[in-house]
């Protein structure tokens, strides 16, 4: 009988340890977290600690708090029909875990997203303004990386900013350069 009832003790015991194991998690300082019940969002964590979560029931998806870099290029013609290779560079990070779950969900698809605005916009601003204006430049005699001027970087960051942050991402900035001749 004591051996029965010693079995009995240490399986309660391993339930119970296995349900505090599988119900408890942990949020480092560079992560943050969504809480899916049942398919549905049920909350965002994004304090560093340990927490608990209905086992079976809940879900966690782990998204990283930090700074993360989306580059491309492309050629673009300027307002006066001078081509360029322009190359961006954009700093994001997820600003609202909840949104950025129900719009992006991967950081795959955020990144794609982050350049494709990016290119786009970039297109848009290098198109309206001439190569003088682009780039402080004198004398370029071969292929040369020139560093945009800083409003034209600021305006792309500036429309930008506004249509990415329906996704729960926020651009940190934007590094733009170009090479010409191309």
């Amino acid at each position: 009988m004591k051996i029965e009832h010693l079995i009995v003790i240490i399986f309660v015991f391993a339930i119970t340890v296995y349900f505090y194991q599988s119900s408890k998690y942990d949020i480092d300082e560079g992560e943050q977290v969504i809480i899916i019940q049942f398919g549905k969002i049920k909350t965002a964590q994004t304090e560093p600690g340990t927490y608990f979560k209905i086992p079976f029931i809940q879900k966690i998806h782990y998204y990283d708090k930090n700074i993360h870099i989306a580059e491309n290029s492309q050629q673009i013609p300027t307002l006066d029909k001078e081509f360029l290779l322009l190359k961006i560079r954009a700093f994001w990070k997820i600003s609202d875990p909840i949104l950025y779950f129900k719009s992006v969900y991967r950081f795959n698809n955020a990144n794609n997203r982050v350049i494709d605005i990016a290119e786009m916009t970039g297109s848009l601003v290098i198109t309206t303004h001439s190569l003088k204006e682009i780039a402080d430049f004198t004398n370029i005699k071969e292929t040369e990386d020139l560093q945009c001027k800083k409003d034209i970087e600021l305006e792309i960051l500036k429309i930008c900013k506004p249509k990415l942050l329906k996704f729960g991402i926020e651009l940190i900035n934007i590094e733009a350069k170009i090479t010409y001749p191309i």
